[in-house]
């Protein structure tokens, strides 16, 4: 016959129990809120911010691949091997686990100029990428027949810090990186990363300013800061209430009610002896 005492014991290690469970799930479904992206986003069409287009300036390093046809092959091919290898220009540039390593281009020097093999030099700061690779076109074509000419940055980059899986400097590989693009390259949030007060340093006209943007409302698509710009440095603040070390008290709490249940077991058992 189970005794009054035991009774008691049983009714307030249920009741304890109960209450651990009613925490954990709470727990959860705070992990859960607080995991999200775009929370707040509405199943609608949403407006878009204007890309950003970059201007070549002085000290960039570019790419230019051409092709293209002439009525003797063999009279194209050393103008275009010429052009593609690149002058042997080093620079460094980060790459994504924050390592420099070198890299050959054409360097703008400071008259704003490239100096292409059999073309001489090409004026092209100020340039768009479009506007610069039509510039090397204009010469190519008096040397080559339907020219083509892709020209890119080779010395564009931005940085991510902070609450990331992979911290450091990310290549732009093309005109439309966004802070999307910015946090999946480096791996994503931790589990303690801030989603909504992400922090972008960006430098205009000589000065640094700063932005934020909230990853779980809908006009981060129409942010300025949407699309990354070179050099801009993306900083992931740490959340004040760690979703880890919350965790971690409710299985803290978890093994000192077991613990408590036990030791009130084994003392009633005792007396009875």
């Amino acid at each position: 016959m189970i005794q009054p005492t035991e009774k008691k014991l049983i009714f307030y290690s249920g009741l304890l129990l109960l209450l651990v469970w009613a925490s954990s799930c709470k727990t959860s479904e705070q992990t859960r809120q607080q995991l999200m992206y775009f929370r707040n986003v509405k199943d609608s069409a949403l407006k878009v911010a204007t890309a950003y287009e970059p201007l070549i300036q002085k000290g960039d390093i570019l790419s230019i691949m051409a092709s293209g046809s002439i009525l003797e092959k063999e009279a194209a091919t050393p103008i275009l091997e010429a052009i593609n290898k690149s002058s042997a220009v080093t620079s460094s540039s980060g790459t994504s686990n924050g390592i420099s390593a070198g890299i050959t281009g054409y360097l703008v020097n400071e008259a704003g100029q490239i100096i292409v093999p059999f073309l001489g030099t090409i004026p092209v700061a100020g340039l768009t990428r479009t506007q610069a690779a039509d510039s090397v076109k204009e010469k190519l074509q008096k040397e080559i027949k339907d020219p083509v000419v892709e020209l890119r940055f080779m010395n564009h980059k931005f940085t991510v810090l902070g609450e990331v899986k992979i911290p450091g400097q990310q290549s732009i590989i093309n005109d439309r990186v966004t802070i999307v693009d910015a946090i999946g390259a480096a791996g994503d949030l931790t589990l303690n990363g801030k989603r909504e007060n992400i922090m972008i340093i960006r430098e205009t006209n000589g000065k640094k300013e700063i932005g934020r943007i909230n990853l779980n409302e809908g006009n981060i698509f129409s942010s300025p800061y949407y699309f990354i710009q070179p050099d801009d440095i993306i900083y992931v603040e740490l959340n004040t209430f760690s979703i880890p070390e919350k965790q971690t008290k409710t299985l803290q709490y978890i093994q000192l009610g077991l613990a408590v249940v036990t030791s009130i077991s084994l003392l009633i058992n005792l007396f009875k002896k």
